[in-house]
């Protein structure tokens, strides 16, 4: 075991202070974080109510930073995902969705009493947060109410998912079974009756608020309501303050990468708040009255999951309830992109639970500076291809021996996820497999772009090669929505580089030599020697395959057709399997695998 790569990772900046459990009804527990407050206590408590999906995903870095600023001015808060959200147990597509969001919301205030003893509570949501938030205090007494940017109408939301739905196609797959259902929205579950829900909550209507004050925040790239909806409420006796603050877009990015923190709000929020309610005398330290492992239901089958921090980093270990499978390797995911452990779409808590059930470990962590994970000394946040994750995914690997006991690992991941799990892999003997999802780079050097590769990309040749016999295609050619001068270049560097390999290749052959190999090649050539399982997953039209053509040659050839080698080329989807559909059939390809070669 690798003493030197624990040490490597414990040397974090400082510890954050948020103590993470369990909570709500144990058929259905909750995952929450509580931050205590710090240096003095104020006599009231908040709780974040977060928005959904993709929303959700980009804002869960500035939701921890509002959290520290919060707790520096003397307030008790509280983090949490909904039923069937994040890390929380439940299927998105279950029935009674909203109610349930509510319900969650109840039992995160009644859990941050319980842990601070704090006897008054305010809510702040984002977006959907916001709606759920206030319709909450339509009917439980809160102290206050933080909304940025709220969804003031359920109604008017449901549209715009639905448009948003629609400017995001993805190809249809010619089998039946492969199609992107009209119950979800960008990869996440949507059902008429959760619309239907949604749209009978209207903020500005609301009868009753049990609530004295609240502040609402304008978004600032676009119009919303937010000036009718504070009119509203003021009739309704409370005191309501508007403001113009901006820094909501810069956080709500198309991906988490780029989004940035708004401190100007959090410190117009931290401030609001502090002037409502003022220092009390210090109360003696409560523990969290919660547990950091639930038993989870997964269809037929009873899992475990605990709450981890290792190094400064977080996850969530899974795993069977009745017993600690050890002959089995343990399955390290490691996070997409600056997404945190949940995945996009959920993906990697249904892919852990799924594989869980079927009697694995699994252990789905946050690299560092991301999610919940802290920043590593001299670091940055989201700070994707940083390095250390490469001692990050071997520090995990170190945690799972050291509590359960394995000492055999696949890790894997998709895009990011892959990268680092197939370095680490490559160094580390324990792992035994390896699954790589739409990998797009196994080569990163400290201080290129990110910004600049994402930029610069483009999809899978055979992609274009399908498209050209299009008349769709044209039309965008001659609208100027397509930039044909960058696809042009990159087809064409493909082309060389390709070409390259198959004149090496007969070369070699002329000469009777073995083909040269690239340093991927060769670093993939060694797992496999040393009897490492090795999946490589891509969509059809994703810039990986073009990627794995070029290092291992058409359909991994140069890996020299072992057995130990699978590939799978899925139709139909794009780079994060967000079609449900794909979702699934993702979890089926990778699952049987594993059972198939360890089980």
């Amino acid at each position: 075991m690798s003493t030197e790569v624990r040490e490597q990772t414990a040397d974090f900046a400082g510890s954050d202070g948020f103590e993470p459990g369990w909570f709500g009804d144990p058929e259905r527990p909750l995952l929450g974080w509580y931050l205590p407050p710090r240096n003095h206590a104020r006599g009231c408590g908040v709780v974040l109510c977060p928005p959904f999906g993709h929303e959700y995903l980009v804002s869960y870095r500035s939701y921890r930073h509002l959290a520290g600023h919060l707790a520096n001015a003397g307030f008790a808060v509280f983090c949490f995902d909904y039923d069937a959200t994040g890390d929380s147990a439940g299927e998105g597509g279950d029935p009674g969705r909203v109610a349930a969001w509510q319900r969650s919301i109840v039992a995160a205030m009644a859990q941050l009493r319980s842990c601070s003893g704090v006897a008054e509570v305010a809510l702040f949501g984002v977006r959907l947060g916001g709606l759920l938030a206030a319709s909450v205090a339509a009917t439980e007494p809160c102290a206050a109410l933080i909304l940025l940017a709220p969804v003031a109408s359920g109604r008017a939301y449901v549209r715009e998912l639905s448009a948003w739905r629609s400017m995001n196609p993805i190809t249809p797959a010619q089998d039946p079974m492969r199609v992107v259902g009209a119950d979800e929205v960008v990869g996440y579950p949507l059902s008429d009756e959760t619309r239907a829900d949604l749209g009978r909550i209207d903020l500005s209507t609301l009868a009753e608020l049990r609530c004295r004050q609240a502040l609402v925040i304008a978004r600032d790239q676009l119009a919303g309501g937010e000036r009718r909806l504070a009119a509203a409420w003021t009739t309704l006796g409370l005191e309501v303050d508007l403001s113009l603050t901006g820094g909501y877009a810069s956080m709500m990015r198309d991906d988490a990468y780029d989004a940035v923190s708004p401190e100007a709000i959090w410190a117009e929020v931290t401030r609001w708040l502090s002037q409502k309610f003022s220092v009390q005398p210090a109360m003696a330290a409560r523990p969290p009255s919660w547990s950091r492992s639930a038993v989870i239901q997964e269809g037929n089958a009873a899992l475990r999951e605990e709450v981890v921090t290792f190094g400064g980093l977080a996850g969530i270990l899974t795993e069977p309830a009745e017993s600690n499978a050890a002959s089995l390797p343990a399955v390290i995911l490691t996070n997409v992109g600056a997404n945190h452990r949940v995945g996009n779409h959920r993906l990697y808590v249904t892919l852990a639970r799924d594989l869980a059930a079927k009697g694995f470990t699994v252990l789905r962590f946050d690299r560092a500076g991301m999610g919940d994970s802290q920043v590593a000394s001299g670091g940055k946040e989201n700070d994707v291809y940083a390095a250390v994750g490469i001692d990050n995914v071997r520090a995990a690997m170190d945690f799972t021996f050291l509590v359960r006991g394995h000492q055999r690992f696949v890790l894997g991941g998709l895009c990011s996820g892959a990268y680092f799990s197939f370095h680490a892999a490559a160094i580390d003997p324990r792992a035994v497999g390896l699954v790589m999802i739409n990998i797009l780079t196994f080569q990163w050097k400290e201080g290129d772009s990110l910004e600049i590769v994402r930029r610069q990309s483009i999809r899978a040749t055979g992609f274009y090669m399908r498209s050209s016999l299009r008349s769709s295609t044209w039309r965008r050619v001659l609208t100027g929505d397509v930039n044909v001068a960058l696809i042009l270049f990159k087809l064409s560097g493909r082309i060389v580089r390709r070409s390259g390999m198959i004149a090496r290749g007969w070369v070699a052959r002329l000469l009777a030599l073995d083909p040269p190999l690239s340093k991927v090649a060769k670093q993939l050539r060694a797992m496999l020697g040393r009897g490492t399982e090795i999946m490589m997953i891509f969509g059809s039209d994703d810039a990986g395959i073009d990627l794995m053509h070029q290092h291992l040659g058409r359909d991994g050839y140069l890996l020299g057709h072992s057995s130990l080698f699978h590939l799978v080329v899925v139709d139909g989807v794009d780079h994060t399997f967000t079609p449900r559909w794909s979702q699934r059939h993702l979890r089926g390809s990778v699952s049987a695998h594993l059972i198939d070669r360890f089980k």
